[in-house]
């Protein structure tokens, strides 16, 4: 190979090398790594949170028994709520919360000690760690 082709293969592979990287799968490796309570601040339609509404809910973990409770201000209803449902991580990258009549998927988006972006049916969570 000359080094005309090397830097032609060098070119063609930068774009997909960067896209890989980007868009790279969080994964939760351990349930601890979720436990405690989060606070959701928003919800959006979009990743970038375009289209954005404020939240005020708690989202509180606890992998010793699979329980998460949620509890805030439910903007559906005009009042506190508060539920208690099972979680378990499936695949280490989707969070499933379940009760006795239903079970929503949320896919882990991005996961640092102390933020964290869910991806559910209708759009995206945001939170950060209390």
């Amino acid at each position: 190979m000359n080094n005309r082709n090397i830097l032609a293969s060098i070119f063609f592979l930068i774009p997909f090398l960067v896209t890989t990287a980007i868009y790279a799968q969080v994964e939760i490796k351990d349930p601890s790594e979720m436990a405690g309570a989060w606070l959701m601040e928003m919800t959006a339609l979009k990743q970038d949170g375009g289209g954005s509404n404020k939240e005020e809910q708690t989202w509180e973990f606890d992998p010793s028994d699979g329980i998460v409770i949620q509890s805030g201000y439910n903007k559906f209803v005009r009042k506190n709520t508060k539920f208690t449902k099972n979680y378990k991580i499936v695949n280490n990258t989707v969070v499933e919360i379940s009760d006795a009549s239903d079970t929503t998927k949320y896919k882990v988006i991005e996961k640092t000690p102390t933020k964290m972006v869910l991806k559910g049916p209708y759009g995206y969570h945001f939170f950060k760690k209390k």
